[in-house]
């Protein structure tokens, strides 16, 4: 039916890796390049495409806490985004490898510019708006002279955003959600599934196809290590898959996640780095959206620890005392054990 249809198509999009909104933005803004850095030549087109595709999924977890049929200012928006974190665009990937410049100048812009951030960082947004989120109907568009100025999200929307069920789909079908081989080839029925395995499978996998009734990803160690990056343990990633498969695991992918498993994070050598632990999982975001941590980041290890350069510890010490923190700095090892 179109309501399966479009949401099978919402689900493909919000993982989709080879292809963002960024070609839209450079299409439509002509005084914009995207520049890479030369210090950075291991960093490909593919590194930035599903550094982007997070950042989508990111967007859409903002979106679907707005309520359904009421217009937002574009502006509110870019504003909201940017005093949470005007970095968004690198929340998953080091903001030193990639940036978008003039065309002219080849000037860079920096994404603490409130007055350009619009304009350039912000433009993203406006995409995802005018094209994607559009184009399935999650979203009707204001305008006037100026282009876009309003956005609402649509009833139709909120089950594609996932926040209501699509009547078609209350009843799952009998049959496992999701079909595994010993290579790592995954077949997901979202109408039987689950949005947590959705999600899994989002992370870990590579879309190859999608059909009316089935999304085939291929599982990679790429996306193993973003699984477990964004806390799943081996233990609950192979819990989800046997749930949705009604099946133990295939021998030679469960061989294959232990040994990820168990190499992930194994060695990490870092000389004359700058450690900084946080207490929870969420301070990390407000920091990076309220301080200049996001610039001095070399690893984010977890959530909740990241190796910055030793440089800068006394400007953030001080950003962080503004802020009405009470950093604790440690001089060694020792009296981090002490307490």
């Amino acid at each position: 039916s179109t309501p399966e249809q479009a949401y099978l198509l919402t689900v493909a999009w919000g993982s989709l890796a080879n292809w963002s909104e960024i070609y839209l933005v450079l299409r439509h803004l002509n005084h914009l390049e995207l520049r890479r850095s030369g210090l950075y030549s291991y960093f490909h087109l593919t590194h930035l495409l599903q550094q982007l595709a997070n950042v989508r999924l990111f967007l859409l977890f903002l979106l679907r806490r707005l309520p359904e049929e009421t217009w937002y200012g574009l502006d509110h928006l870019l504003t909201f985004v940017r005093k949470l974190d005007d970095h968004y665009l690198y929340r998953y990937g080091d903001p030193d490898a990639w940036w978008l410049a003039s065309r002219i100048t080849h000037k860079r812009y920096a994404p603490d510019n409130p007055r350009d951030w619009p304009n350039t960082y912000g433009a993203f947004i406006a995409a995802m708006l005018e094209g994607p989120l559009n184009w399935l109907g999650i979203v009707s568009l204001g305008y006037d002279e100026r282009g876009i100025v309003a956005f609402q999200i649509t009833e139709f929307g909120t089950f594609l955003l996932g926040r209501r069920p699509i009547p078609t789909l209350e009843k799952k079908p009998e049959g496992p959600a999701l079909v595994l081989t010993e290579d790592g080839q995954a077949t997901l029925y979202p109408e039987r599934s689950d949005i947590r395995l959705l999600d899994l499978l989002a992370t870990m996998g590579k879309l190859v196809e999608a059909e009316s009734d089935r999304l085939r990803y291929r599982l990679t160690a790429e996306g193993a290590r973003q699984a477990f990056e964004s806390g799943h343990s081996l233990e609950e990633i192979i819990e989800l898959l046997e749930e949705g498969s009604r099946a133990p695991v295939p021998q030679k992918l469960r061989e294959q996640l232990t040994h990820l498993w168990e190499n992930f994070g194994l060695v990490h050598l870092y000389p004359n780095l700058t450690v900084i632990e946080f207490s929870d999982d969420f301070a990390i975001r407000e920091l990076l959206a309220a301080t200049s941590l996001a610039q001095h980041i070399i690893y984010q290890f977890s959530p909740r620890l990241v190796a910055i350069e030793p440089d800068a510890v006394d400007e953030l010490v001080r950003e962080l005392q503004k802020k009405g923190y009470t950093p604790r700095v440690a001089e060694s090892l020792e009296e981090t054990d002490d307490g």
